[in-house]
């Protein structure tokens, strides 16, 4: 096992297509779900994160109009596109080639055919593409994993091939290189290729018609994961046709790539050669491609995604957007950045609704009246995992702020409201705690002895008040007061009251219950854990797995012995906020914040042997 590789991507041109900006990460730290459960209803807060980059060439400066994210004015630019690889890769290359059409106003240059050959071979041949006439252009992109680059000598066969453009990551590793050349009269049925003893290649060669003049190009590095960038290009005409190639090693066999996330271009190849080298091409006609007034490409709102990649397994930490881009200089050669996210909450907490955008919404299920809001924002059905409700909720008029709306609508249900690690809007019913395995059965201990009990770095303790109510007052929307008090907690307490004036239930009844309900839970002060903080390195191969894995509303076991002696603390506890600050050498840090199991999961449950006695569960409702 080893550290996560840490996959920190953004959407410069907001089009979907993201940016791998992994190499200038220094730290980051992202927030999701609940930082504090302070009483039976849980507001969960919108998912941040702070990123903080390394600025010194100014990349991601929003002033500097020649940095890389930037498009020039006048000019059409075909965007940075990216390739997923099945596996994660130690090091790997991404290059873009353009070809332009011979008559830009009249003509669309186009693929004809490609090709692919692997071998271990120091000389092998590849295919010609089928189909290839006189006067077509030929690229031809090889990848080898060993010796030196020098060793890919000019290939032969036919006219001559000249050098286009390479990368080398160095002696015994990735080296890539680009050719390309007019097809002649008598091209040869194949064309050869070299490399050093002992290399693991790849070669790709595609010919293309109707294009002119020498290949525009450009390429960049991927080290150290699954996803691929390819650079933006400026083509000489808007009847260019483009090459994305990509290629890695360090994964091992079996590796296969997916171009679905790019915009439109297609899969023409896709290749793994013996163990080690893996290589890809897609293409795309760039015809009707428009002109870009110019300007910085780093601006607020930007898609960012944050993953983290261990034991060739991809897991989403974060997904949302800028909120500004915070550079500071220290020095004449040194800058970092720090930059805020925010996730789809912000979204919706910026959309107010005008007098006139107002919608009916008729009583319905809390799921169905999450949906409708949703659906009134636009926002996207594949972006969502929304549960079938509990709750009923009365006809309404939809007005006023989006966010609001979500949140009573939550509230009324007493579930669960979030955006999730990979930027889904994720509602869960209120019944989900006492039915979804994940919740009723603890997914893992946590103690201070060893052996069994997975290692913990920190356990905050709370022995307050915070969560103590002993008179309940809910008053549905249109509806009657209805109160819930225990008088013996007022006598030894004093009297704590909490009041809801703005749930949309469709009975007094049903408020009535929910008072009750919040009463059973809150009349007694809790001595309970608040947070607890584990860090991962210190115990690989079981921390990591917990540190990615849980969710919000995963239920797990803490065992506390008090130093001094006494009875060993044992108590379940629900994960209502996830918390990773984390450098991409260390240390990683994880915290949840927890609610404690009695005071949300212990309700009755028919047939349960330890939940199924009326006098030590309380009824739910």
């Amino acid at each position: 096992m080893a550290f996560p590789i840490l996959n920190v991507a953004i959407d410069f041109e907001n089009n979907g297509t993201f940016t791998d900006v992994s190499a200038y990460l220094m730290h980051f730290k992202i927030n999701r779900g609940s930082s504090r459960v302070d009483g039976p209803l849980i507001r969960y807060e919108a998912g941040t994160c702070e990123l903080k980059l390394n600025n010194s060439d100014r990349r991601f400066d929003p002033s500097n109009g020649s940095g890389p994210y930037t498009l020039p004015s006048g000019s059409a630019a075909s965007g940075i596109q990216q390739a997923a690889c099945s596996i994660t890769q130690v090091v790997g290359h991404g290059f873009s080639v353009a070809v332009a059409s011979t008559d830009p106003e009249t003509i669309e240059a186009s693929l004809r055919d490609s090709t692919v050959a692997t071998s271990t071979s120091t000389s092998y041949t590849c295919a010609k593409p089928t189909g290839t006439a006189s006067g077509d252009i030929l690229v031809a992109y090889q990848s080898a994993d060993w010796g030196n680059a020098s060793s890919m000598s000019t290939p032969t066969g036919g006219a001559t091939w000249q050098p286009l453009t390479s990368r080398d990551a160095g002696a015994n590793n990735l080296h890539s290189k680009v050719w390309w050349k007019v097809a002649g009269a008598s091209e040869p049925s194949t064309y050869t290729f070299a490399q050093a003893s002992g290399s693991d290649g790849v070669t790709i060669v595609a010919a293309i018609r109707d294009a002119s003049g020498t290949p525009t190009f450009d390429s960049t590095d991927n080290p150290g994961t699954a996803y691929f960038d390819t650079p933006s290009l400026v083509p000489s005409g808007t009847a260019d046709y483009e090459m994305r190639f990509v290629s890695a090693v360090g994964g091992g066999s079996g590796a296969s790539w997916d171009w679905t996330a790019t915009d439109s271009y297609t899969e023409a190849e896709d290749a793994q050669s013996t163990s080690f080298t893996t290589a890809s091409m897609a293409h795309k006609s760039l015809s009707g491609l428009s002109s870009g007034s110019g300007g910085t490409l780093v601006k607020p709102m930007r898609p960012v995604r944050v993953r983290a990649i261990w034991n060739s397994v991809t897991y989403d930490l974060f997904r949302g957007y800028v909120d500004a881009w915070k550079v500071i200089w220290d020095g004449p050669n040194y800058s970092e950045v720090t930059v805020p996210c925010t996730d789809a909450f912000k979204i919706f907490s910026n959309f107010d609704r005008r007098s006139t955008d107002a919608v009916s919404a008729p009583s319905e299920l809390s799921s169905a009246r999450v949906s409708r809001i949703l659906d009134n924002a636009g926002w996207s059905a594949s972006l969502r995992s929304i549960a079938t409700g509990d709750v009923t909720l009365q006809a309404t008029t939809l007005d006023g702020n989006l966010m609001d709306e979500l949140l009573i609508t939550n509230e009324t249900e007493v579930g669960e409201l979030y955006v999730t690690a990979d930027g889904k809007v994720f509602f869960r019913n209120r019944a989900a705690i006492n039915n979804d395995s994940r919740s009723t059965t603890s997914q893992a201990t946590f103690g201070d002895a060893g052996g069994s009990e997975l290692p913990y770095t920190d356990l905050t303790l709370a022995s307050d008040d915070t969560q103590l109510v002993n008179r309940v007052i809910i008053t549905r929307v249109g509806g009657s007061e209805q109160v819930a008090e225990d008088t013996a907690s007022q006598e030894e307490f004093l009297v704590r009251t909490w009041e809801r004036s703005d749930l949309l239930f469709n009975s007094d009844s049903s408020a009535l219950n929910m008072a009750q309900w919040v009463l059973s839970l809150s009349a007694q002060p809790e001595q309970r854990f608040e947070t607890i903080t584990i860090m991962p390195q210190s115990d690989e191969s079981n921390l990591f797995p917990q540190s990615l894995n849980r969710l919000i509303g995963d239920r797990i076991t803490i065992r506390r012995r008090p130093p001094g002696g006494g009875d060993m603390i044992e108590q379940d506890y629900f994960i209502r906020g996830i918390e990773h600050d984390a450098s991409p050498a260390g240390p990683w840090y994880t915290t949840w914040t927890l609610q404690s199991s009695a005071a949300g999961g212990s309700f009755f449950l028919i047939g349960d042997s330890t939940r199924g006695r009326l006098d030590l569960n309380p009824l739910g409702f």
